[in-house]
């Protein structure tokens, strides 16, 4: 089947072919994953429109609870300035004052699922501060998008985790829910929703899968028409260039400390394996020389021929 590619250029009838040519090879789409694009993108209060269409396909709210969406923290350009770990999101107060944490995370990090379980209690807490006023706790919903696997042990790219007695098949209550949406798993054959279009949408990188994105479902035609403005604007994609840059200068850095620390480790492994030789030649037991070293006898034994013990 032949699909008709979208343009998302300004339309303009004195503009000739050569020039439509010319101005699409001048940019290309920011990638929605990107931390600050994301924030760009679901964060700024004019696309408020664009968050609720989004959460409507990932939680069980009703349009009551998503008519008034309040963002209470908004995009602002100079909170990627210091930051250096790709994480993102965008908290939601929804119209029965519930809250929403909508978190983006691109590279994989150890603890994360802790992290995320601190962080929903967190949010259950804030609106009672030091109070005991139990009746004021709000429902605390985490979204967390991932660009790496999560949940192993399950095939499927949306989860969401609650309070469960699954001996007894049933809920403790609606308080805390967290939702797990992860990119990798998105299989490229779609089943049906709209959420998987949504996730292609977020996965995407080339202006290819953009457009053909915006032809299948007019729903996410609008939102790849934002980000095709988005793109387009040179601070933006100053911005852009400026956290690769930052991205790729922290790994570098990380790179180095982490090749200086085997280094380090090899230097010192020498060292230790000449302690224990000339120990071993002066007749000590694998007891003596692992209490001198104060390391364990096995570790003593790794490095001596074990023959000459047993």
């Amino acid at each position: 089947m032949n699909v008709q590619r979208a343009s998302f250029l300004p339309k303009d009838g004195k503009e000739n072919c050569s020039m439509k040519k010319e101005k699409e090879k001048k940019w290309e789409f920011l990638p929605p994953k990107e931390d600050f694009v994301f924030k760009l993108l679901f964060g700024d209060v004019r696309n408020k429109d664009i968050l609720a269409d989004f959460l409507r396909e990932v939680l069980n709210l009703s349009e009551e609870e998503l008519s008034t969406l309040t963002i209470t923290n908004p995009y602002l350009p100079k909170e990627y300035k210091e930051d250096k770990y790709g994480i993102v999101d965008v908290k939601v107060k929804t119209t029965l004052g519930n809250s929403v944490n909508v978190e983006l995370q691109v590279g994989e990090q150890i603890f994360f699922k802790e992290r995320i379980e601190f962080y929903n209690a967190k949010m259950v807490i804030e609106p009672i501060g030091n109070k005991d006023e139990y009746n004021k706790i709000k429902r605390a919903i985490n979204i967390v998008i991932t660009n790496f696997i999560l949940v192993h042990n399950s095939p499927a790219y949306h989860h969401c985790f609650v309070r469960y007695d699954p001996i007894n098949n049933t809920q403790f209550s609606d308080i805390t829910e967290i939702h797990t949406l992860e990119l990798k798993k998105l299989s490229k054959i779609s089943d049906g929703t709209e959420l998987w279009e949504w996730l292609c949408f977020l996965k995407a990188d080339k202006k290819e899968e953009f457009e053909m994105i915006a032809q299948r479902n007019e729903k996410m035609s609008n939102v790849v028409m934002q980000l095709a403005v988005l793109s387009q604007d040179e601070k933006n994609r100053m911005l852009y260039e400026e956290r690769l840059k930052q991205r790729r200068d922290a790994w570098a850095r990380e790179e180095f400390v982490r090749r200086e620390g085997i280094q380090l480790g090899r230097e010192e492994g020498k060292q230790l394996s000449k302690k224990v030789f000339a120990m071993y030649l002066e007749h000590k037991s694998p007891e003596e020389i692992a209490k001198a070293c104060d390391i364990p006898v096995a570790e003593v034994l790794a490095i001596l021929p074990l023959n000459e013990y047993y």
